[in-house]
């Protein structure tokens, strides 16, 4: 039987293992792609315009890295959401679509802003970032309402220590 490398002295004393599934199904995958897909443009904008594979596209890297962050990111938050923190499929799905268009807007203005494709290229158009703002700030907005509309109209808890059966007073909000 292995002995608990936390335990005792030595480097990993007194620490306990990571056992975060968030960190393992999303952040740990998303950095390594939004960290490798700049490289993997470089390479393939080269091999692209210096003629030798004619099949690849110029922006291969980043479209593989976009593909890759949206589909790891929807599936481990939405997981996480319904599995680890047992939240309804509803709200679950809520909380993916936002993080996922959320964490990709902030990764293609930033791959825009400090990894230029090639050296006439611009990555993100003025047009198309504009309208990325917009979507994502209409996401966002979506999200706020929902949850509070969520909040608002859905059945309450009895309160905590009141037996099931006690109706709690109308505050004056609600009597109007």
């Amino acid at each position: 039987m292995p002995e608990d490398q936390t335990a005792g002295s030595g480097p990993n004393a007194g620490r306990r293992p990571n056992r975060n599934p968030l960190v393992r199904r999303v952040i740990l995958p998303d950095f390594i792609v939004v960290s490798l897909a700049p490289i993997a443009e470089n390479v393939t904008y080269k091999l692209a315009t210096q003629g030798r594979q004619t099949w690849l596209f110029q922006d291969l890297g980043y479209m593989l890295g976009a593909g890759l962050l949206i589909l790891i990111t929807f599936y481990g938050i939405w997981i996480h959401q319904r599995d680890d923190r047992k939240l309804p499929p509803a709200e679950a799905m809520r909380d993916a679509i936002t993080a996922t268009v959320v964490l990709l807007y902030l990764v293609l203005v930033s791959w825009a802003t400090f990894f230029a494709p090639g050296p006439t290229r611009d990555l993100l158009p003025d047009q198309l970032l504009a309208s990325l703002t917009t979507v994502t700030g209409v996401v966002i907005a979506f999200y706020f309402i929902s949850t509070a509309a969520a909040g608002k109209w859905s059945p309450k808890p009895p309160w905590a220590g009141e037996p099931a059966g006690h109706e709690r007073p109308a505050t004056e909000n609600e009597q109007r």
